[in-house]
Formats: C-alpha cells, sequence, structure tokens
C-alpha cells in the first residue's frame, strides 16, 4: 500500500475492504488525532455518535488495521541461489 502516513494507509486499508461508508472511516478520516490518543468521549461528542458505537468500530474494524499493511504478504517461496560453478 503506497501511503505517504499512517492516516493514509488505514484509509487504504479501510478502502480495500469496502468500509468506505462506516463509522471507522469516518474516525479515522476526520478524527484521526483522537483516535491514535484513545480520546472517546470528545470524539462522541464530535460525532454525536453513542460511546458504544464509537468503541465498537475501534475493536472491531480499526483495532484490525496495521502500520505495515504489506508485511506478512509474500507471496511464493523462494529457493536460495547457488553457484553453478566453482
Amino acid at each position: 500500500i503506497a501511503a505517504r502516513n499512517t492516516r493514509e494507509s488505514f484509509l487504504l486499508q479501510l478502502r480495500a475492504r469496502g468500509k468506505e461508508n462506516t463509522l471507522a472511516y469516518k474516525l479515522i478520516e476526520e478524527h484521526f488525532e483522537e483516535v491514535i490518543h484513545n480520546r472517546v468521549p470528545e470524539i462522541a461528542k464530535a460525532t454525536k455518535c453513542s460511546l458504544e458505537s464509537i468503541e465498537q468500530a475501534l475493536e472491531k474494524e480499526i483495532s484490525l488495521l496495521t502500520i505495515h499493511p504489506g508485511s506478512g504478504q509474500q507471496e511464493g517461496h523462494y529457493r536460495s541461489l547457488s553457484q553453478d560453478i566453482v
């Protein structure tokens, strides 16, 4: 994933999962700083969403995102190279 920062990386991951129209996407897009500092009451006040719905989005969607989305996605098996002639 080609992202310039963590916020953008999270948004790209959510888009790839078809989550553009979710609360999780809105939280990352509009309240990233509050999310990373776990300022749930501030987010609830700003979004007019319940604490429960924000906590669910954090737990069930945002917590699954990774800051290193490309790691662990190696495809195939690689053989080590060796010389034919010594």
